[in-house]
């Protein structure tokens, strides 16, 4: 039976005398295409001194002449699963040799003499084709043709005192002719840590262990369960079956966990075939970006070709092609905007594109669905089947000339690409999911609906049940969740709670879990016929009745509107009961805690209920993560002292990290930037996918180590993460009051006016970061206070009128969070508001800005007229503002435009003008005739 098809092992490591380099091999090879170098710089990517452990991946396309007599048929891998071939007419750049000498490679050549006998060389590789082409075909007869090589790097930092950088840095690297990512790694970590082991040795059994390891796994063969032996230990081997564009282990529910809503962009610009990068720490999740984001895009495939888990800065050429998938750990990618069209970024945990696409209101509502159904576990299966569904249905308007108006818009020509035409020509008729509907979840949901709604269709209790029980199990993807919940499903499962049977009502409100998984089932459950009943079933004598109850509620929870009914019907106080009973199972009191979390979130001013604290306090000694950390968030929420927090191994390290020196050839010690910007990068990433994390941060000291950090800016980068950083903590209190013992606020305040004397001495990039910083504490009644203090509202109008200039586009961008400032500052405090309504120039600006028109003519001011009373009687804006065929524009005209341009608009500088002014200037047709400036003022 074929065995698995390693092409080779090797270890690379860095040298602080020759740089990054493969120190043995086993067996010896050469890829014209990929030097040693270029190999050894992908498995030790930028920043992995941060890591104690990390990996890289490997996609490389090399050519194989089938036929070359050094190369043996084992070798040469086969067409068909877990293989790919490919050719295209242009050559792609060929990676730069090194100048230097390897020390270690011509002993390696010696030694290995004996060692391989050939039987698994590569042999001569020639330069490889172009990975542009979406196309894959084979050479025939004796040509070559271009095959991919996979390969895995897996990475480690051990700190040793005794070498020059004080750790350890070293990779064992996987080349296999198979894209099995994940099954290596035990043993293979294993062959590494006996590597390190022998560093005193100088790594000289470095040879040996390699050729172990490789003759091992080679002498599997792939039947029943695989068990490798070695070391004196066994590794199960679990060999996966991956299709075409699939990899082992590609993760797309990590993918979404970062990217949120974002991840339709990525949809978007696959499809589109643009120059697609992510950036940000570990290489290990960017490689995952790399290697999940073809799912998305499924049943279409052809993306081998284009895709760069791990690209070097010292090798670039995979970003200058005109279609990629890259990935890269080293931050300059990022600023350089002109070599991608899309960047996901991982420390923001957003997609920036150059091509203004735009997320629709459908598409935002099928993330937030799939979001939903991450958020409930719901498994990496269950996440490729609805973007497979979801490209599916694309496909299909496609094909029928149907485009939804978005796709219209952004993929109107989709039909001409080689990607569709690949895929029509490969296409194999077979059933798709959805086609055969009367045998899935509508069929089994008509059949009820027959039976609840039709009085002269009398259905027993067993008839109901059994439809139930059918339409609970078939209901899995979004597509029939909606096509349900369209057909006034919610109500009708609805309708069936209030039977005694006991099954009934539990696979009734099973049914109404699922469908409360999308947006329309949320909010068809807030209907009075049916949040009355859901409730009801807090009080039912089975615990899984109750929670999917207490699952429907948290669901509901999610929305503000939602927040705002179960506060209308003042269900906290219920909630809170069930929370605390002792019979609640832990499932329960964590959707308890969860949906507490979301009213408090959504309405801070609702009143604690009696008892709460105390009790919540004696379940900090809860095992269970989830649990503790609603708990504490909840604790966040309502100012309350936090208990000493139990710090990570890891969250030590990093803060420790943050605050690394170095010292410089004169002998002086000096902060180690690079690792400090690094690790800030890390921190922002695990926080975008673990925001729990925040609290322990801040109390483990993470925020005066920030503090300290902004202060140096020698290099900007470092200033400009720590401020990101700082604005995520802003929005805690616990965070907070530390940002407020130190008075950041007036340092960011002096950091604004700075910008603002000498716009050319600093760093666009950390202006806005410091700019983001300061709207995140507009938001808070206490950092306000200390904006006021610093005149701080004086400064951001200053920022605004100083740095609004159409004509430069990174000067409008900047603009962007001082107006999201201000619209926080107006709306929470009348001072500040009143303040702004007397700046005539700046409204004169303000309402430029929201029109795109020219600054108007002088306006009347606002201190002397009843215009910001936006009255509805003609007398009253008469008397004071100039006639309607005046061309300036009266503050009342101002108002009425504002309210009329803001419904449907987003934070753009245009729409975040407009609701600053529909905040200093109410709505004319909710006033009176006889209100007064200062009571209009005042109603804002």
């Amino acid at each position: 039976m074929e065995g698995l098809k390693l092409h080779s092992v090797s270890f690379a490591e860095f040298d602080i005398d020759v740089g990054n380099t493969l120190a043995h091999k086993y067996p010896q090879f050469k890829i014209d295409e990929y030097d040693d170098e270029y190999l050894a710089n992908c498995c030790l990517p930028d920043g992995g001194h941060i890591h104690a452990e990390d990996r890289t991946f490997l996609v490389l396309q090399v050519k194989l002449s089938v036929l070359a007599s050094s190369v043996a048929p084992s070798v040469v891998p086969k067409k068909g699963k877990g293989s790919s071939s490919s050719s295209s007419s242009k050559k792609d750049k060929k990676p730069k040799k090194s100048a230097r000498k390897d020390k270690d490679k011509d002993s390696d050549d010696e030694d290995d003499g004996d060692d391989a006998d050939g039987t698994l060389s590569a042999g001569p590789i020639t330069t490889a084709q172009s990975h542009a082409s979406f196309t894959h075909a084979s050479g025939e007869g004796g040509e070559d043709r271009t095959v991919t090589l996979y390969g895995v790097g897996y990475f480690r930092n051990r700190p040793d005192k005794t070498v020059k950088r004080g750790a350890l840095q070293k990779a064992i690297l996987i080349l296999t002719w198979q894209p099995f990512f994940e099954m290596y790694y035990a043993p293979a970590l294993a062959t590494l840590e006996r590597y390190l082991d022998d560093n005193k040795n100088g790594g000289k059994n470095g040879k040996n262990l390699l050729k172990t390891l490789y003759e091992s796994i080679q002498n599997l063969r792939l039947q029943g369960n695989l068990q490798l032996q070695l070391y004196d230990q066994v590794y199960p081997l679990n060999v996966p079956k991956v299709e075409e564009d699939e990899f082992e282990g590609a993760s797309l529910v990590d993918l979404v966990k970062i990217f949120q809503v974002d991840t339709i962009l990525i949809w978007y610009l696959i499809l589109q075939q643009k120059r697609l990068l992510f950036c940000g720490q570990p290489a290990k999740g960017v490689g995952n970006c790399c290697l999940a984001a073809p799912l998305l895009v499924a049943p279409l495939k052809g993306f081998i070709s284009i895709i760069t888990p791990y690209v070097a800065l010292t090798e670039i050429s995979p970003v200058m092609r005109p279609t990629y998938i890259c990935g890269t750990t080293n931050m300059l990618f990022e600023t350089k905007s002109d070599w991608w069209d899309g960047l996901g970024s991982l420390i923001s945990g957003t997609v920036v594109t150059n091509t203004g696409l735009k997320i629709s209101s459908r598409d935002r509502s099928f993330m937030k669905n799939i979001i939903s159904g991450i958020n409930d576990n719901k498994g990496e299966q269950w996440v490729r089947q609805q973007f497979y569904l979801f490209t599916y249905s694309f496909l299909v308007s496609v094909d029928h000339d149907k485009l939804q108006k978005e796709h219209r818009k952004h993929l109107s020509t989709f039909k001409d690409t080689p990607l569709y035409k690949r895929y029509k020509t490969m296409l194999v008729k077979q059933d798709q999911s959805g086609q055969k509907k009367e045998e899935g979840p509508m069929h089994n949901f008509r059949q009820l609906q027959s039976v609840v709604t039709n009085t002269d269709v009398t259905g027993t209790a067993m008839q109901k049940t059994k439809l139930l029980y059918a339409l609970s199990t078939s209901l899995e993807d979004i597509n029939a969740i909606e096509e349900v919940c369209d057909n006034d499903g919610v109500a009708i499962v609805a309708s069936t709670l209030n039977e005694a049977n006991s099954q009934m009502r539990k696979y009734a409100v099973v049914v109404l879990a699922q469908l409360a998984l999308s947006l329309k089932g949320q909010i068809a459950m807030l209907s009075d016929q049916v949040l009355v009943r859901v409730v009801e079933m807090l009080k039912d004598p089975m615990p899984n009745v109750v929670s999917a109850a207490c699952y429907c509620l948290l669901k509901i929870s999610e929305l503000y509107v939602g927040v705002q009914t179960l506060v209308e019907r003042d269900l906290t106080q219920q909630i809170t009961q069930l929370l605390c009973d002792p019979d609640s199972n832990l499932v329960i009191k964590t959707r308890c805690a969860a949906t507490l979390l979301q009213i408090y979130r959504f309405a801070p001013d609702v009143p604690v209920p009696q008892g709460l604290l105390k009790y919540l306090h004696g379940q900090l000694k809860t095992p269970d993560r989830v649990y503790k950390s609603s708990i504490l968030q909840l604790f966040d929420l309502w100012g309350e002292e936090l208990p000493k927090l139990s710090i990570s191994p890891k969250i030590k390290s990093q803060i420790q990290m943050l605050q690394e020196t170095m010292s410089a050839e004169d002998g002086t010690t000096g902060p180690d930037l690079e690792t400090r910007t690094n690790v800030t990068t890390l921190l922002l990433s695990d926080l975008v996918t673990t925001p729990e994390l925040l609290l322990e941060f801040v109390d483990g000291g993470g925020v005066e180590v920030l503090i300290e950090n902004i202060k140096l800016t020698s290099n900007s980068r470092l200033p400009r993460y720590s401020y990101l950083l700082l604005s995520m903590i802003a929005d805690s209190n616990f965070g907070r009051k530390k940002i407020l013992r130190y008075r950041v606020v007036e340092t960011i305040i002096q950091d604004v006016e700075m910008a603002i004397k000498k716009p050319n001495d600093v760093d666009p990039l950390l202006v806005f970061n410091v700019l983001r910083f300061l709207e995140v504490c507009s938001q808070h009644e206490d950092t306000i206070l200390f904006i006021k203090e610093s005149n701080g509202l004086t400064t951001i109008l200053k920022f605004i009128q100083s740095h609004w200039i159409p004509s430069v586009d990174y000067s409008t961008l900047l603009c962007i969070p001082a107006l999201g400032s201000l619209r926080h500052l107006v709306f929470f405090d009348s001072q500040l508001r009143e303040q702004v309504i007397q700046q005539t120039s700046f409204l004169q600006l303000l309402y430029s800005i929201a029109t795109g028109e020219p600054i108007p003519d002088p306006l009347p001011s606002p201190s002397s007229s009843t215009a910001p009373a936006a009255s509805s009687s003609s007398s009253s804006s008469s008397s004071s503002a100039p006639v309607a065929s005046s061309p300036s524009k009266t503050l009342n005209e101002m108002q009425i435009a504002a309210h009329a341009q803001i419904k449907g608009t987003k934070h753009d500088p245009k729409a975040l003008a407009w609701s600053i002014l529909c905040l200093l200037c109410p709505d004319p047709s909710s006033s009176s005739s006889s209100s007064s400036s200062s009571s209009s003022s005042s109603s804002a």
